[in-house]
């Protein structure tokens, strides 16, 4: 071969490797989508509308990458090619190790239910525990006759059943909606009980998860004292009693309570702390057989059908308690706004406790023939009563039967007036003591009725109570 002929040939053999390498450069930096056959699909959808190479420069080459027509939606032309593979792909979501599983637009994920179940680990006996499920549907169709079924071992009872089982109807789930249940239980043995939850779509099993429980023996006693009913504005005032039931001493204890914001605290137990939502006591030490005794008072700021109070107590080595308590702040019906306090509460056996009911007239009009009738419980020992139209002292017969206090009728209460009652009695036994009002006027269908309760101890009684109070 000559000179020229091998330059040639060489020349030609540079220019072609030159056109392969810069081809090779556009299609390695340009986006991918990868799919493997029966499984996930594992990049998201790119558009390819240009294709750059190593030089920069930009070259209209879409067709180059073997994606069929450029209108096509990469996912619908993979259907149409293979529709049974892409409805195997969603009919078996899952995730992969690297984290969620990236779904392709264009593909609609059935309906795929979740449970998520929040428990204690431990109760004392006898305490109820609160398990909190969430039932979301994360798929994009909606699961329907959605059904959650507990299931719980002898020990652990559900209140106000004798039945280990119970179950509620949640309907229709939609795309990416969610249900929160609450189910308490009481343990009534000691040792590790299980429970076990489980969700159903159209009658078959979706989903489930199973939670044990140790009930431990009971080393403190905690009870609230309130109101179940108020009318807005009004006041709710509430006793929280700690007492050791243990043989030792418990060290570090601490009461919180969270309250809806309906709920607004006004005054309480010296010694708390407030936080946005939370008022909180550091009791510290509390010896065998002693307790403790904390109040608080709200003022009742909106309507509501359920403004709860969390009450949550914790110490070293013991197990959390958590107790709520709920009430219905209602509109104040009528004309006449009726109201009932204690003024002097918890009280020790043999004290003075008065009564003081107000009644106010927020209408228009005066109100006429008013009748008043009070309940005084067993423990309490009626002395006196006393009526007031403003700062005025009227002049009006009682009755006392049966703990049953009546009063002669008011013959008209103008509008904006005050009527306040004041009734002087005596605790006579120790327990809660719990004073009921009824009113009406003449254009009344039904007497407004209000309750107050009262915490009477024993003249011996090992609790302590700090009757000083902070003002929020």
């Amino acid at each position: 071969m000559s000179t020229t002929s091998k330059t040639r040939t060489l020349s030609s053999i540079r220019f072609w490797f030159a056109v392969s390498i810069a081809g090779c450069a556009s299609f390695t930096t340009g986006p991918r989508i990868s799919y493997r056959p029966g499984g996930d699909f594992t990049a998201v959808e790119q558009s390819v509308d240009k294709i750059t190479d190593r030089s920069g420069s930009n070259r209209s080459n879409a067709k180059s990458v073997d994606l069929g027509n450029e209108s096509q939606n990469p996912t619908e032309k993979l259907r149409s090619e293979n529709p049974k593979q892409v409805e195997n792909l969603v009919a078996s979501p899952r995730k992969s190790a690297g984290g969620p599983r990236i779904t392709p637009q264009g593909v609609t994920v059935p309906a795929q239910l979740e449970l998520t179940v929040q428990a204690p680990e431990r109760k004392q006996l006898n305490s109820g525990a609160v398990f909190r499920l969430t039932i979301q549907n994360i798929g994009d169709l909606p699961a329907e006759d959605v059904v959650i079924e507990s299931h719980f071992d002898d020990a652990l009872v559900f209140p106000g059943s004798t039945d280990t089982k119970v179950q509620q109807s949640l309907g229709r789930l939609v795309g990416n909606e969610s249900k929160e249940i609450t189910l308490t239980l009481v343990g009534k043995e000691i040792g590790t009980h299980q429970s076990r939850f489980s969700v159903t779509s159209k009658g078959s099993e979706a989903v489930w998860k199973s939670v044990s429980l140790e009930v431990v023996r009971r080393q403190m006693n905690v009870r609230v004292v309130g109101p179940t009913e108020r009318t807005f504005g009004s006041r709710a005032e509430y006793l929280i009693e700690l007492i050791n039931v243990s043989p030792v001493t418990l060290h570090g204890i601490r009461v919180r309570i969270r309250h809806d914001s309906a709920l607004q605290p006004r005054e309480a137990t010296d010694g708390v702390i407030q936080e946005k939502n939370d008022l909180s006591w550091r009791v510290g030490d509390v010896i065998a057989g002693e307790g403790v005794q904390l109040q608080v008072e709200f003022e009742c700021r909106s309507e509501s059908d359920e403004a709860c109070l969390q009450i949550t107590l914790v110490g070293e080595n013991l197990p959390t308690e958590r107790i709520e308590s709920c009430l219905k702040i209602k509109p104040i019906k009528g004309i006449l706004d009726v109201r009932v306090e204690d003024k002097q509460d918890p009280v020790s056996v043999g004290n003075p406790v008065d009564i003081v009911a107000t009644i106010q007239n927020r209408g228009l009009h005066e109100a006429r023939d008013i009748a008043i009738a009070g309940q005084l419980p067993s423990n309490l020992e009626f002395d006196s009563i006393e009526v007031r139209s403003g700062d005025r002292l009227l002049s009006l017969n009682h009755r006392v039967e049966a703990n049953r206090i009546s009063l002669d009728k008011i013959s008209s209460l103008p509008a904006d007036a005050l009527l306040t009652i004041t009734i002087h009695t005596k605790a006579i036994r120790a327990g809660d003591a719990r004073f009921q009002i009824q009113v009406s006027h003449s254009a009344s269908r039904n007497p407004v009725t209000v309750s107050e309760s009262t915490t009477i101890n024993p003249r011996t009684s090992r609790s302590a109570w700090h009757a000083s109070m902070t003002t929020f």
